[in-house]
């Protein structure tokens, strides 16, 4: 390879291939049969061999660690930088090694199911803990490579986990930014329970009211394209698929419509930014999403600043046939809750808290698998007052852990903290948005998003592009003050 274009094409053939593995993890979880899971073991084993030894390709590497290969303008300067990231992690370990990953992290995905259906951690232990050892491994090899040791010189490897979802953003201002939410947070509390509590108001809502084609709609309404994306059900909502073919999940419960909805919406944040992300540079490094904290920034945007606001009752009260000011207070309780999805927007970042602290602790050696449940349980019960009666309500609840993905939770903090931040911005922008989303009006939302976020894709790593897009450091004291005026 001798020119940046042969680079650049080698690299597609690369993300083909890892969107056809996308597109298979989102079948794993929505239809495959469970008697399917050897043969989809095998499929995912082989492409992720195949993904490692491409990117580890001689003539590729060669190409871009020799820094022969030119860049004509930034975007390029960016692809390079990013391909020599990339090329670095991913030669930290064999093949042998990622066919081994895949295989255990597809087989303990699929025993989490059955592990949380029974609420049965002990039934999922040894399978856990022998992914918790790979992760640790392949973190350590990754920190001890040469060519990356001034980047994670000064890291823990946990903040090595953290760099892989929020590069550029060091562990400890991230533990800071939590830690000072979550304190502020339960400052706060007393006085925001009590006025939920005051103000909340029955009301009845026919869960049929609210099913696959009423999402479906509201989707629509936010300019999702149904023509490159698909929703579905899965056990656990999420958004998946791949450039072009955008796939999001959500649940559907048959006792609560409104969850369904607010699945729906969480989701469809991601979806529209992977929609909205530049065509030209869609098989690029450059080109994807800039972190995870910018991705949860768009899902909890819609979900919670825009979903959960006076104006978005008006407008589903009018679809419904409730009264607004009742389903205001429907959609916004505040109460402590087991479950991380169906906590509300104030208490949320206490599971973030405790998983952050979790995770960062089997990382670094310093928790043992078998000791997860009574540690979880403890902390649980000593941030939430709540006491964790069986597994599926505590260390189990989350599927992230069981397909391998540690160094990912407190990127949804720091998504709530920066949508707080556009949420600012947008309000100065859209000073009638109130009126606008109350008459059903949404997809000026989604264009906001495409004007400010969108287009910086990941040119930057996560700091400075969360700084050019508000043109200020992300604060805790920015979410906690909207909370104030909320819920105060």
């Amino acid at each position: 390879m001798q020119t940046y274009g042969q680079v650049l094409e080698h690299w597609k053939k690369i993300e083909t291939l890892g969107s056809a593995q996308s597109i298979l993890y989102w079948d794993m979880e929505t239809y495959m049969p469970e008697g399917s899971t050897p043969t989809r073991q095998a499929h995912l084993t082989l492409i992720s061999g195949l993904i490692h030894q491409w990117t580890n390709d001689p003539k590729f590497k060669e190409a871009v660690l020799s820094q022969k290969i030119k860049a004509s303008n930034e975007i390029e300067k960016r692809n390079l930088e990013l391909w020599t990231k990339s090329i670095l992690v991913s030669s930290a370990v064999d093949e042998k090694f990622v066919a081994k990953f895949s295989k255990i992290s597809t087989e303990c995905n699929v025993k989490w199911r059955a592990a949380k259906k029974d609420s049965n951690f002990k039934s999922i232990e040894p399978l856990f803990k022998e992914l918790v050892s790979l992760c640790r491994e392949n973190l350590e090899k990754i920190k001890n490579l040469p060519d990356l040791k001034s980047r994670y010189a000064n890291k823990s490897l946990y903040g090595v986990a953290f760099d892989q979802f929020e590069p550029g953003l060091d562990i400890t201002e991230m533990e800071k930014l939590l830690t000072n939410l979550c304190k502020g947070t339960k400052d706060r509390l007393p006085q925001f329970i009590e006025k939920a509590q005051k103000n909340k108001k029955d009301i009845q809502i026919d869960p049929k009211l609210i099913n696959k084609e009423f999402c479906k709609d509201l989707m629509g309404k936010f300019a999702f394209d149904f023509t490159k994306g698909r929703l579905d059900e899965s056990t656990h909502p999420f958004c998946g698929g791949t450039t072009g073919d955008v796939r999001l999940t959500t649940r559907l419960n048959p006792t609560d419509a409104v969850e369904d909805l607010f699945s729906t919406l969480h989701e469809l944040g991601h979806a529209l930014y992977e929609q909205g992300l530049p065509e030209k540079t869609a098989y690029e490094p450059a080109g994807k999403a800039c972190s995870m904290g910018v991705h949860e920034s768009q899902s909890r945007f819609l979900e919670n600043f825009i979903g959960r606001s006076r104006a978005f009752s008006n407008y589903l009260a009018q679809k419904l046939n409730v009264d607004a000011e009742a389903l205001y207070s429907r959609l916004n309780p505040i109460k402590l809750d087991y479950i991380r999805v169906d906590s509300d927007e104030v208490t949320y970042n206490f599971h973030i808290l405790l998983r952050f602290e979790m995770e960062r602790d089997l990382m670094e050696g310093k928790l043992e698998v078998k000791d997860l449940p009574e540690k979880w349980n403890a902390r649980f019960q000593e941030l939430t007052g709540l006491k964790v009666t069986k597994d599926s309500l505590g260390c189990l609840q989350d599927t992230h852990w069981y397909s391998g993905s540690f160094g990912y939770f407190p990127s949804y903090s720091l998504g709530n903290m920066f949508a707080a931040e556009l949420f600012v911005d947008f309000q100065k922008a859209h000073p009638d948005w109130s009126e606008k989303v109350s008459q059903g009006h949404f997809e000026f939302v989604r264009n906001f998003m495409a004007d400010r976020v969108y287009p910086l894709a990941a040119h930057y790593d996560s700091p400075e592009t969360m700084q050019k897009i508000i043109g200020r450091k992300v604060s805790e004291q920015t979410l906690l003050q909207y909370f104030d005026k909320k819920f105060g």
